[in-house]
């Protein structure tokens, strides 16, 4: 949550644009909200998501910042129009997507109750129209042991080290017992210690556990639990766990989709047929939304050679092809939105099939 930079200069960009800001909304510092204050209380509200947070040393190796900016620009080349339209219009900033969970909080702030329809694009390695997203819990493990020299009085001492590194190796053997090929879990080793030659009496370590809906990720870590119970109980050390909260998986409307992907072939985009309803796997907070408002989030080809998180992410999202992506993915918002404000049917559709 320290996209500070890039809140200033997206709200700024709006602020000029006509739009009426509200800054530190949900109680997180870098998130807002914009509303264009001439609007028809008639018609749906639609909400465009922007996320501006980029990843440490790498930069915008998720390329955000193609997100903010499609969302922005499809905001200012609507408020040109929204007079002759009946409904209103939103830009939602929502900061701290990769580890954050941004959303989650403006959600459970209620940010999104007088929302009818959000909208984000993410450009990503592939076409994607009405892509699902896993469900994630981020948890914390620490164990703690007892000092001692690590060569003369190693009898006395509690490795804590040798606990996390135990559970690494139950989780390892855990995966081959998850039900669903797209579960997963991943972790690091964040404190392993301060010096070989004492036994380290505190250790710690960082799991994400991905599966494709939330009951099961649930699940999935009350099993990370036992594995790590069970290290404590074999070296002696104690256990404890911090909980970062979780995602729930993206529910795409895919009769919204539908219709955003009829936008893109009208502006010339190619989209290949298949595989564009396929989960993608990662997570996003953005789930938390669709579980409360008809939401979609297609994910646009930037380049199908890119491997996601690498610099080679980051130079694309500001190429000649980001550039392009970019403006396609505003126009298309841009369409989608105006689709919904002058069908009503549309509208009705999209609000009763959430699936």
């Amino acid at each position: 949550f320290e996209e500070f930079k890039a809140a200033k200069r997206l709200t700024g960009l709006l602020e000029k644009g006509g739009f009426e800001v509200e800054r530190g909304i949900g109680g997180l510092d870098t998130a807002f909200r914009a509303i264009f204050p001439n609007f028809s209380s008639k018609g749906p509200t639609v909400a465009l998501l922007a996320e501006y947070d980029a990843l440490p040393k790498l930069g915008h190796a998720c390329a955000h910042n193609i997100i903010a900016s499609s969302a922005v620009g499809a905001a200012l080349a609507l408020k040109q129009i929204m007079p002759d339209l009946e409904g209103a219009l939103q830009v939602i900033g929502t900061p701290g997507e990769e580890e954050g969970g941004g959303k989650v909080i403006l959600v459970k702030s209620g940010i999104f109750d007088s929302v009818d329809i959000t909208m984000m694009v993410h450009p990503w390695n592939k076409t994607a129209l009405a892509a699902t997203s896993l469900a994630r819990v981020k948890v914390g493990i620490e164990f703690r042991g007892k000092p001692a020299h690590s060569f003369a009085h190693q009898e006395q001492g509690i490795n804590a080290l040798a606990a996390t590194i135990q559970t690494f190796v139950a989780i390892n053997a855990l995966r081959e017992h998850l039900k669903h090929s797209k579960s997963m879990v991943h972790g690091i080793i964040t404190h392993g210690g301060e010096s070989a030659i004492t036994v380290p009496d505190y250790s710690s370590s960082m799991f994400f556990i991905m599966t494709p809906d939330i009951d099961y990720c649930r699940e999935v870590f009350k099993k990370v639990k036992s594995c790590a119970e069970g290290a404590a109980s074999m070296t002696g050390a104690e256990v404890s766990f911090n909980s970062y909260g979780e995602l729930k998986e993206l529910i795409p409307n895919q009769a919204l989709a539908e219709v955003f992907g009829k936008n893109l072939e009208e502006l010339g985009v190619e989209i290949d047929k298949r595989g564009l309803f396929e989960g993608i796997l990662c997570a996003t907070d953005a789930g938390d939304v669709s579980h409360v408002v008809p939401t979609i989030q297609p994910y646009i080809c930037l380049d199908k050679n890119l491997i996601w998180h690498t610099p080679e992410v980051a130079k694309a999202s500001v190429s000649k092809e980001g550039r392009k992506v970019l403006v396609n993915s505003a126009k298309a918002l841009a369409m989608t939105a105006i689709d919904l404000y002058a069908n009503k049917d549309l509208l009705e559709k999209v609000k009763g099939r959430v699936q």
